[in-house]
């Protein structure tokens, strides 16, 4: 992970619109508009917005939850999951997401070249 990263807590900014049911590379391309978008928006090239890794939403999951008490990718965000980078097998990226008390925190995989209502994209703001 990046030694410093942001990302919306609020349920209705954390996960960028319609971005479900669409493949990876259609995600990293709306997260690199993201980026472009927030740039111009705090005028500065000194921040970009990335997909992260499976471990880099993972952490945030739980640090999120020993900060706040609120699982990040619980019932208050409708249970997502979040496409990752992180390479799984064959042409599947791994996913985080569905965190409660019951079931923890999901990791698994879907495949790269299909979308799913469930699978999101959730971009990450780090130092350029």
């Amino acid at each position: 992970m990046q030694s410093e990263v942001a990302f919306h807590p609020s349920p209705d900014k954390f996960i960028l619109p319609k971005s479900n049911r669409l493949t990876l590379f259609q995600q990293q391309y709306m997260i690199s508009e993201y980026s472009i978008k927030l740039q111009m928006e705090f005028g500065s090239e000194e921040i970009k917005a990335i997909m992260g890794d499976a471990p880099d939403y993972s952490l945030l999951a739980f640090l999120h939850l020993d900060t706040t008490g609120k699982y990040l990718f619980g019932a208050e965000y409708s249970y997502p999951y979040v496409r990752t980078k992180t390479v799984g097998h064959s042409s599947h990226a791994a996913i985080v997401g569905y965190f409660s008390a019951a079931w923890g925190l999901r990791v698994g995989d879907w495949n790269a070249r299909l979308g799913f209502e469930r699978v999101h994209a959730t971009p990450l703001v780090v130092p350029a």
